[in-house]
């Protein structure tokens, strides 16, 4: 990992080259050095190329990370190729990090999941490694550890992901989505409870546990239950509204199915089947057909069968499209008071929703993990990352710190033996020979000495 990421964030210098300083707050930016390896700096002076594209990622992450609300990046690295550099992106090209997201994807449960898996990114520093790293290990433990495997089933979060998406603009929420959104509520309650269930059956719901990381997220799942209920009692499984929505609802439904009954009953007395077209009710009969007065509403793709609607219905069938229209307003009337409602709980909707994707991404990480037969990665401090590349240069330097007092006996014994064996200057005549004698004596004394420093020397060496 502190291959790909390099230097982390914070760091002063690489190798000797000082860090290049940014000027936009939490700024961050991929800077290459004298030896082409990109490292990570986060600065606070400004930005000469104008703000960085990663400050808006920076900060969203920070305020996850303090509201320990745990989502994941989906932001392709596609879409900030000029912050992580050419190094960065062929590495990850060698690494074939993109396939490796499509694994993962496969091992998720629900579609935020999957979208989750194909769309995750490497972190930008240690620090969200190691946090990612413990969610990741806290998973595990939950699965393999204790043995108890989160159910995601009947989570829909494509229906519930639509629900958000519209309550957040102000719009109406469909009664398909509303009953999406319930089984996303219902679904993110069960894991929470199941998650403490589990914590609290092996005595690890306490901060430092392995599972805390699960417990701290999980804890701010908050489902509107009165909300829940409602909607339960007024849709049905398959989203449709139910005649118990409200007195409006069921007066002009059922208005609606006594006109649908009085014109049924009227065409039972002409030739052919009776049907609909374009929303009015007429006899589907083979081409030819003749209906006195009839109205020709159209005809079938082959032209075989043709759409008549008698003249004895035609009002009718108006009265029945205004029916249709006030059933159609109450029922919206109705949709309208739940996407109100809606719209005041959507923070606590949308943390349950990024929650359960969380947990399902978390979920996907360790199977797929436990199918490869990975195992958790450790992390090296840079510095010691650092010594071990250039051991040998340092082991080399360390020794010759150690050799200096040594050369320095030496060099002082060279420079005795010169100072001994220079001719004293105005020596006598009849002298030369007595001090010859003394200096080649002295001579080989002193060789002799600086013979067993050499040695020694050698030996040290």
């Amino acid at each position: 990992m502190k291959a790909i990421l390099g230097q982390r964030a914070g760091s002063t210098t690489t190798h000797g080259v000082p860090p290049i300083v940014c000027n936009s707050a939490a700024c961050t930016r991929w800077v290459l050095n004298e030896r082409r390896r990109p490292y990570l700096h986060s600065g606070v002076a400004h930005c000469a190329r104008g703000p960085c594209r990663l400050q808006t990622r920076t900060a969203a992450a920070a305020t996850a990370a303090n509201q320990q609300v745990t989502t994941t990046d989906v932001v392709s690295w596609e879409s900030y190729e000029d912050e992580i550099g050419p190094a960065f992106k062929d590495t990850l090209g060698m690494l074939e990090w993109q396939r490796l997201c499509d694994h993962l994807s496969k091992h998720a449960s629900t579609a935020l999941g999957k979208r989750l898996g194909l769309q995750l990114s490497v972190p930008l520093d240690q620090l969200s490694s190691e946090r990612l790293l413990q969610e990741t290990r806290a998973m595990l433990a939950m699965e393999n550890d204790y043995m108890s495997l989160l159910d995601y089933g009947g989570i829909s979060t494509f229906d519930a992901e639509s629900a958000i998406k519209r309550a957040s603009k102000g719009g109406m929420v469909a009664a398909k989505q509303l009953r999406g959104l319930v089984a996303l509520l219902q679904g993110a309650d069960r894991l929470k409870r199941q998650i403490q269930l589990v914590a609290r059956q092996n005595h690890a719901n306490h901060k430092g546990s392995l599972l805390w990381p699960l417990l701290a997220a999980v804890a701010q799942i908050t489902v509107p239950a009165a909300l829940m209920r409602d909607i339960t009692s007024i849709i049905t499984e398959d989203g449709e509204l139910t005649d118990a929505a409200s007195e409006q609802v069921r007066t002009t439904r059922g208005r609606v199915r006594a006109l649908q009954g009085r014109i049924n009953s009227i065409l039972k007395g002409y030739p052919g089947e009776a049907s609909e077209k374009s929303g009015r009710l007429c006899i589907a009969a083979p081409a030819g057909t003749k209906i006195n007065n009839g109205v020709m509403l159209g005809s079938s793709v082959g032209g075989g069968m043709v759409f008549i609607e008698p003249a004895q219905i035609v009002s009718l069938n108006n009265e029945l499209a205004a029916a249709r229209a006030e059933a159609m307003a109450a029922e919206e009337s109705v949709l309208w008071e739940l996407s109100g409602r809606l719209m005041g709980v959507i923070v606590d909707v949308e943390t349950a929703f990024n929650l359960v994707g969380w947990l399902d991404l978390l979920s996907a990480k360790v199977r797929f993990g436990t199918w490869l037969g990975a195992i958790m990665p450790q992390f090296t401090p840079w510095e010691n990352v650092f010594q071990s590349r250039s051991g040998a240069a340092l082991e080399k330097v360390q020794k010759q710190q150690q050799q200096q007092p040594l050369w320095q006996q030496q060099q002082q014994l060279n420079n005795d033996c010169k100072e001994s064996l220079e001719p004293t200057q105005h020596t006598p005549h009849h002298q030369h020979g007595q001090h010859q004698q003394q200096q080649g004596g002295q001579q080989a004394v002193n060789w002799e000495s600086v013979s067993a420093a050499a040695a020694a020397g050698r030996a040290a060496v």
